[in-house]
C-alpha cells in the first residue's frame, strides 16, 4: 500500500494529479478515475475542504496510470523509518544515561579519594583506619579507571550503533516522506 499526505489548499483533483502520472493533458475520464480511486480508498476525501493538511491518505494503484515517483511512500518505508527513529532515540537516551552514570561514578570515586586523603582522617586514631585508607584510595582509583575505560568504549559502541543505523537506513529505502 502506498501513502501520501494532503497539502494545504489542495483539491482532490490536484491531489490525484500529484500522486498519479496522468500525462501532460489528462482526459476528464482519467482524472475522474483517479479521484474516484482516492475517494473509494479514503472516504474522508469526499469532503476535501474538511481534510486538514498533512492527513495521511492511501493511494491505491490505478491500472491506467502509474504512481509519480517521490509522491508516495510505502507502509514498509514508513514502518522502517519509525523503527529507525525509535532505535536512534533509544540509543541517544542510553548514551546520555550511560554518560551520566559514568560521570557520577567518577565524581564518587574522586570524592572518596579526596576524603581518604584528608589530613584529619589520616590523624584519626580509629583502629584499622590506617590500613583501610590505602585500600580505599586504590579501590577509588580503580573505579575511576574503570569508568574512564567504559566511557571510551561507550563512544566506540555508540559510534558503531550510529553507523549500523545509517547502513540500515540505506539498505531499506529512504526515510518516511521522501518517497520510495
Amino acid at each position: 500500500m502506498q501513502l501520501t499526505a494532503t497539502r494545504s489548499d489542495e483539491g482532490i483533483e490536484a491531489l490525484a494529479s500529484r500522486v498519479y502520472d496522468l500525462g501532460e493533458r489528462p482526459s476528464q475520464a482519467k482524472v475522474r478515475a483517479a479521484v474516484r480511486a482516492l475517494r473509494d480508498a479514503n472516504p474522508a476525501l469526499h469532503r476535501m475542504a474538511d481534510v486538514p493538511p498533512g492527513t495521511v491518505v492511501e493511494v491505491p494503484p490505478l491500472e491506467e496510470s502509474a504512481l509519480r515517483p517521490g509522491e508516495t511512500t510505502s507502509e514498509d518505508a514508513i514502518a522502517s523509518g519509525l523503527v529507525r527513529d525509535y532505535v536512534t532515540a533509544a540509543a541517544a537516551l542510553l548514551g546520555r544515561q550511560l554518560f551520566e552514570d559514568l560521570s557520577a561514578e567518577s565524581a564518587e570515586a574522586d570524592a572518596t579519594r579526596r576524603l581518604a586523603r584528608l589530613p584529619e582522617l589520616r590523624r584519626a586514631k580509629t583502629p584499622g583506619l590506617a590500613e583501610a585508607l590505602p585500600a580505599t584510595v586504590a579501590a577509588a582509583e580503580a573505579r575511576s579507571a574503570a569508568a574512564a575505560e567504559v566511557r571510551s568504549r561507550r563512544e566506540a559502541v555508540l559510534g558503531q550503533l550510529a553507523a549500523d543505523l545509517s547502513d540500515l537506513a540505506g539498505a531499506h529505502g529512504a526515510a518516511p516522506g521522501t518517497g520510495s
